[in-house]
């Protein structure tokens, strides 16, 4: 995701709210791997307040926080504090990257007007207009105006956090916040690298992601043996082959933090799609939301051609991406859960 550059703030306010952690939700993964199709799923629910990434925009209360979880490693004691400060604010925020509800919320006042202008506040224009009536909103993330919304429905509403790109965070919650939901979710890996390289790497200078890619990985090996050695010479990987070594290491270390534990579900696209319905269904128990007939129609209309978007990767992938996938593959535990 491409983040359209925001003017500089001041350090972004932490706010004072209740505490977040037995109700938040987070879709954590690798990005390109269908987790905007499980938040839109979740979204459905009348309960839900959803976020979308806003760990990847500068400016954002989860901007505030080292590394933005890449590498997994040790915090500090004082990060927990940190961490349940950082969520509070996540709570009651918004970006303009954040969808608008598909259906009515529990939480939201009203219709009319008061939901045109939560719909507008997604858009960069709208927002330029709304700043001078509510200053807050010209920042990358705001706290919701409590005239849009019944602050103590959203105090008690499921917060859904979809976590790209930080398995450091997901391993850390999945170790010492087992009151969160985790769903790990996981693409093949052959579907994961066909949309990388044409929704990313085609838009962006091949080099730059090179290097930082590289960096990245020595920052992995640096603090972990065991996959420096994985790894092997960093600097002779070409940059498709480094960005399938970091997809392999975030994914493994979110599933090795997570197996066997009550608050970690591992869902993968292709299963997903391929049936959808029972693996909703199954994801809004384990989310402890009511199903509906309301929310299932709004599932069955939402994952009607799923199946075979899936699937397109498979006809375009070239043979030198396919024996990227196999070297990647080999040996670890992910090759199972495709055969």
């Amino acid at each position: 995701m491409t983040a359209t550059a925001e003017p500089s703030m001041p350090p972004h306010p932490v706010t004072a709210t209740r505490p977040t952690a037995d109700r938040l939700i987070v879709i954590a993964g690798r990005g390109r791997s269908g987790s905007n199709f499980l938040l839109h799923l979740l979204n459905h629910s009348p309960r839900t307040f959803c976020r979308n990434e806003p760990n990847m925009l500068e400016g954002t209360a989860l901007s505030s926080l080292p590394d933005r979880g890449r590498v997994v490693q040790d915090y500090p004691d004082a990060f927990a504090d940190q961490w349940d400060a950082v969520m509070a604010t996540t709570a009651r925020s918004l970006t303009g990257f954040d969808a608008f509800p598909p259906v009515p919320k529990d939480w939201m006042r009203g219709t009319g007007l008061r939901t045109r202008l939560y719909e507008l506040s997604r858009y960069s224009g709208a927002r330029r207009k709304l700043k001078w009536v509510y200053p807050p909103i010209g920042q990358t993330e705001w706290t919701i105006p409590e005239a849009l919304i019944d602050a103590e429905a959203l105090g008690r509403a499921p917060i859904v956090l979809k976590l790209n790109q930080a398995p450091a965070w997901t391993v850390w919650m999945l170790r010492h916040r087992p009151q969160t939901k985790i769903i790990h979710n996981v693409r093949h890996p052959g579907g994961f690298l066909n949309s990388w390289h044409n929704r990313w790497l085609d838009a962006n200078d091949a080099d730059e992601v090179l290097t930082l890619n590289r960096q990245r990985l020595r920052d992995v090996a640096a603090v972990d043996g065991v996959w420096a050695k994985r790894f092997g010479d960093i600097d002779s990987m070409d940059v498709q082959s480094t960005e399938m070594w970091y997809w392999r290491y975030s994914n493994e270390v979110m599933h090795e933090a997570g197996a066997g534990r009550d608050h970690y579900r591992l869902t993968v696209y292709e299963r997903t799609t391929e049936d959808p319905m029972p693996v909703v269904r199954d994801l809004y128990a384990f989310c402890e939301l009511e199903w509906t007939d309301a929310v299932e129609r709004g599932v069955v209309a939402n994952t009607r051609d799923s199946k075979q978007i899936a699937g397109k990767w498979r006809e375009k992938l070239e043979p030198e991406q396919v024996a990227i996938i196999e070297m990647v593959l080999d040996g670890s535990p992910m090759a199972a859960w495709w055969e």
